[in-house]
């Protein structure tokens, strides 16, 4: 009696080959080169410190640092910054801070509340 070899039924998107189960597309997708996208731009990466290095230069890219989401212009960054209350942003020096006590000691007269942040 012979063994019959499981059916490959997980397509790469990328590069086409197949595989027997999703476990082990995503290994290949792991450990292949040039399997990360950037859903942005349709480019493709050999690991996600290529990707984010692209990220970071891009001008197709604005990210935000904390959230890590990603905008399509600066000013939809500075309006996530304006209305995320997860931000210590300064409206003086438009800058966003790690902490409120960095906020505190960069502006003078940082804004306490959204109704005085605009």
């Amino acid at each position: 009696m012979s063994k019959r070899q499981p059916r490959a039924s997980e397509e790469c998107d990328i590069c086409g080959r197949t595989f027997v189960n999703s476990n082990a597309l995503q290994q290949h997708k792991r450990d292949s080169r040039g399997h990360v996208p950037c859903e942005r731009c349709d480019e493709l990466f050999d690991d996600y410190d290529e990707l984010e290095e692209h990220q970071e230069e891009s001008y197709n890219h604005w990210i935000c640092q904390q959230c890590d989401i990603d905008f399509w212009t600066e000013n939809e960054l500075n309006e996530h910054y304006h209305h995320s209350n997860e931000h210590n942003y300064c409206f003086v020096c438009e800058r966003d801070f790690m902490s409120p006590a960095n906020l505190s000691s960069v502006c003078s007269n940082p804004p306490t509340s959204k109704r005085q942040r605009r």
